[in-house]
């Protein structure tokens, strides 16, 4: 399955928005977008605190140079990709900073929300909610 992911990654670009979107966040929203909803009786993260669970394994790859580690969490009937890199994620054309965060910057791209916060070790969030959620689910994720 990583070798799927990663040719679809690589091979694969999201179009009009590849070009414009740097290429760490863009594999990194194409991830997110082909990880499959969560089947069952889940629920929607709300004000509960559900336990974080991770789905599958960790998967590495290589967009611009960078050097990306992914892991998918399912939170309640969400499942949220963290990736971490040791590189800083570029900020998208459409991003907004975040105040009060260092460089810290959140997007929406699509479906998903993305949330960023890039420091020592950079940490780049993708899941498909509303972004007013996003910091919620985020604090709720184990992060590097």
């Amino acid at each position: 399955m990583a070798v799927l992911v990663t040719l679809m990654v690589v091979l694969l670009p999201d179009g009009h928005q590849a070009r414009i979107m740097p290429p760490a966040v863009v594999a990194v929203a194409d991830y997110a977008q082909a990880v499959p909803p969560p089947a069952g009786d889940q629920h929607p993260v709300s004000g509960g605190r559900a336990a974080p669970v991770e789905v599958g394994h960790p998967v590495t790859v290589t967009a611009g140079g960078q050097t990306i580690v992914l892991r998918t969490w399912r939170v309640g009937g969400t499942e949220a990709v963290v990736a971490v890199s040791s590189k800083p994620f570029p900020m998208p054309p459409q991003a907004q900073g975040v105040a009060g965060s260092g460089m810290a910057w959140s997007a929406r791209l699509g479906r998903l929300s993305l949330y960023c916060l890039n420091g020592r070790t950079s940490e780049l969030v993708a899941a498909p909610v509303r972004a007013a959620d996003l910091a919620a689910l985020a604090a709720l994720l184990p992060l590097a």
